[in-house]
């Protein structure tokens, strides 16, 4: 629905706070109907700015998943606004990031994780990434007591891997929410319609005449499923009237809030239904589906503001059962049936102070993770994983005269509870292959206790012209290796 504040300030960053940054955030953050799915929320607040920058990165060390890189560069400009105008607001942004990545193999996907299924390539390459993204929303007044308004999320990516495994995938993610505001003396009603949209294509080649193909593995979930020639039916790549591994995904939902007409409160409620497919035409290999549920709610005194987030979902994976059939001359795909091969169930609760002054902002957050999944890709064999993860994070920026300084501390831990059980005697003779590559990598960065630090300097040169300079650096102590990555940016208040 959103990418969550809280979870998301534990996670490794790229940390780009500087003058136009922190005024940018300051401003968003004031408001809390801007953490929420409600675009109306935006009437709210009179506060405006504009913020246009350019960055650019660079990232190496060994802590990394199979899926990242060994060393990349990184290049993005990007530019947002919010406005008041006397009966409408507005808000948007863009930006584009290209990204050369050196040493890289592991997940096929753009975001590996975010599907049920995933497909592993092994031969270490060079990979170049673009994303546009696109934000945008208007609200409208429609009279003294109800605002109307419509958001759009956009976000389109690409890849090419220029290696054997060669490959390029696409990636849409689109969110869209007309919402309403009713405001009475006190309080604020709101309602908001969600629907999103999800889709990639993975589209594999070889060239050349090697004398032996190159291997992929399909995860049908904990590291099991299929490892073969990547031509072969059980990697999904390269399958007679199937245009490469196409991916969809939709989401329909609604949400609620309600919040004090001063600002100090502010409670959001949403349910979202998830439905998805693997596979495109009449060959469908997997379809899974189920629901999300989120809840968040803020409160404000003076300089200070309290959050608290709670966010559950779960999904069910179905394997088609299906052959190839003649029927009067032509060839179809039946279908007979199904077997439930995967679940998972995610419930995440974050909690988050902020400080923020003139000269002064600081953020306290805290993140507790509850993830459990089931794979039983080959009857009677079922694998189980529990992993809950918590995590603390500071940051805090202070501003003196021309100059602006950001620190960063976070700290976080995994762990996890394995089992596998036979649900009854005999079934298949065979049993489900789990590739231990992928199995110990995720394992290991799952687990990892790890600590996160960023510092950050800030020069506004010219008025509403910053330069910044930044580092971030983790560190995982259980396997001593470590990441790294330098920003350095321009950036502009209009």
């Amino acid at each position: 629905m959103k990418i969550s504040i809280l979870t998301a300030a534990l996670a490794f960053l790229t940390f780009q706070p500087c003058a136009a940054q922190w005024s940018y955030d300051r401003t968003v953050r004031r408001n809390f109907w801007n953490d929420g799915t409600n675009v109306s929320g935006i009437r709210c607040d009179t506060a405006q700015i504009s913020v246009a920058g350019i960055s650019a990165s660079y990232e190496s060390g060994d802590f990394r998943t199979l899926s990242q890189s060994a060393s990349e560069w990184n290049i993005s400009a990007n530019a947002k606004s919010i406005r008041h105008l006397d009966r409408y607001s507005m808000k948007g942004s863009f930006s584009f990031t290209d990204t050369e990545a050196k040493d890289m193999c592991g997940s096929m996907f753009l975001e590996p994780g975010f599907f049920p299924v995933d497909v592993f390539e092994f031969t270490p390459g060079r990979k170049t990434f673009q994303t546009y993204a696109m934000n945008g929303g208007i609200a409208v007044d429609l009279g003294q007591s109800w605002t109307a308004g419509v958001g759009l999320d956009f976000t389109a990516r690409n890849v090419a891997k220029r290696k054997d495994l060669r490959y390029s995938a696409y990636r849409l993610d689109m969110m869209v929410n007309p919402s309403v505001i009713y405001s009475a003396e006190h309080i604020r009603w709101g309602g908001t319609l969600l629907f999103g949209r999800n889709t990639e294509t993975i589209s594999a080649e070889q060239t050349g005449s090697a004398a032996t193909a190159p291997f992929a593995f399909f995860d049908e979930g904990l590291a099991l499923g299929n490892w073969q020639v990547w031509t072969g039916n059980g990697s999904r790549l390269k399958e007679s009237g199937v245009n490469g591994l196409p991916v969809r995904q939709n989401r329909y939902g609604a949400s609620a809030q309600i919040a004090t007409s001063d600002g100090t409160f502010y409670a959001d409620a949403g349910f979202l239904w998830k439905d998805g497919s693997v596979g495109e035409r009449q060959v469908i290999w997997y379809r899974y589906n189920g629901p999300e549920a989120m809840a968040d709610i803020g409160f404000r005194h003076g300089h200070s503001a309290f959050r608290a987030e709670l966010s559950w979902s779960r999904l069910d994976n179905r394997e088609t059962v299906q052959d190839k059939v003649m029927e009067g001359g032509i060839s179809i795909v039946r279908e007979y049936g199904s077997n439930h091969i995967y679940s998972c169930a995610d419930i995440s609760i974050g909690l988050a102070y902020d400080y923020s002054s003139d000269k002064l902002n600081a953020t306290v957050s805290a993140a507790f993770n509850n993830l459990q999944k089931q794979a039983a890709p080959i009857y009677p064999y079922v694998y189980t994983r529990q992993l809950k993860t918590a995590g603390l994070n500071i940051q805090a920026q202070y501003r003196h005269r021309s100059l602006e300084y950001g620190l960063m501390l976070g700290c976080s831990k995994g762990f996890a509870t394995d089992n596998s059980r036979t649900v009854s005697e005999g079934g298949s003779s065979s049993t489900p292959f789990r590739h231990e590559d992928v199995w110990n990598d995720a394992d290991m960065f799952e687990t990892a206790g790890r600590i996160d630090a960023g510092a950050t300097l800030s020069w506004n040169f010219v008025r509403g012209l910053s330069a910044v300079l930044s580092g971030d650096f983790s560190y995982a102590g259980n396997c001593g290796k470590s990441r790294y990555c330098i920003t350095t940016g321009l950036y502009y208040i209009f």
